[in-house]
């Protein structure tokens, strides 16, 4: 190298001692502009020599490291069963709201109830509730949820009382086809027993509902039609949903209709409501459908 290169090197080097030495205005701007210059190339470095220093060594032992593991999913675990519980609070509290507003907006007294027991040996046809006599709760009295009716009152006892579902045989409605004159008796089928595919036990098939004793020359292109309830002897209420008509079948001197419930979730109520009628809600009642 030249003298005169290497004594420039050398003024140059002076001259950047001198601006990182002294503390002015000028030298800190000096500074900044170098420091900036700079910049891209020191960021380089460090990158290169994170990389040749490799990731970071977790110290811990396989013990630590299974005990945090095993922990991490009893509290995944965990939360797993909150949100379901938080999510079937939703549901209640949903359902709660929409039976309050039908008690609101109903024109009979309804006494709301809690199904406590379940007969197993005959899922679809009968249930306990929690209220009874003391409740004002009597024989016949309709039990119904705002998609339409569940069944009837079937015992009574002071703080409880026996249902029969609408599924039933014994529960018996007189009925009318939406739109029509043609009127009929709902009634509950039989429950026989199936196996179920992969339980060896026996279990209740759904029973069919039927409203019978139609006209022999009822209209088949009625099927779709909803069915609704009609004043009997023991003043049922009328225009109580019952369900839908899905088929009919000719007799010799009748006809048979088949009919889906109006309330199809009946294994699954918990709460139900227990219609009552005094004299002014009696001679109020609605004009059945035509």
């Amino acid at each position: 190298m030249k003298r005169i290169n290497l004594l420039a090197l050398l003024v140059f080097i002076g001259a950047l001692v001198w601006v990182f030495t002294f503390d002015t205005p000028a030298t800190q701007r000096i500074q900044s502009r170098i420091m900036s210059l700079f910049a891209p190339f020191t960021k380089a470095g460090a990158g290169v020599q994170e990389k040749l220093a490799g990731p970071p060594v977790d110290s811990r032992s396989i013990e630590d490291l299974r005990a945090e593991n095993e922990t991490l999913t009893q509290e995944n675990a965990r939360l797993r069963i909150v949100d379901q519980q938080v999510a079937e609070l939703r549901q209640q509290v949903e359902q709660f709201n929409a039976l309050f507003k039908f008690n609101q907006q109903s024109a009979y007294s309804l006494t709301p109830a809690r199904i406590v027991v379940r007969r197993n040996s005959a899922w679809y046809r009968r249930a306990t509730i929690d209220k009874g006599s003391n409740q004002g709760i009597s024989i016949g009295s309709p039990v119904i949820v705002p998609e339409g009716l569940v069944g009837r009152v079937e015992k009574v006892g002071p703080d409880e009382s026996d249902i029969l579902f609408v599924t039933d045989e014994l529960c018996k409605v007189t009925a009318q086809i939406e739109g029509t004159i043609i009127r009929g008796i709902v009634q509950g089928g039989r429950v026989s027993l199936s196996r179920r595919a992969n339980i060896h036990m026996l279990m209740p098939e759904r029973p069919d509902v039927r409203l019978m004793f139609l006209d022999k020359e009822t209209d088949p292109s009625l099927v779709g039609r909803k069915v609704y309830s009609l004043p009997d002897y023991i003043s049922f209420p009328p225009n109580i949903l019952l369900g839908t008509i899905t088929d009919f079948h000719k007799g010799d001197y009748s006809t048979e209709a088949t009919i889906q419930p109006a309330v199809q979730n009946l294994d699954r109520l918990s709460y139900v409501f227990v219609m009552g009628l005094g004299a002014e809600e009696k001679s109020s009642s609605p004009a059945p459908p035509r």
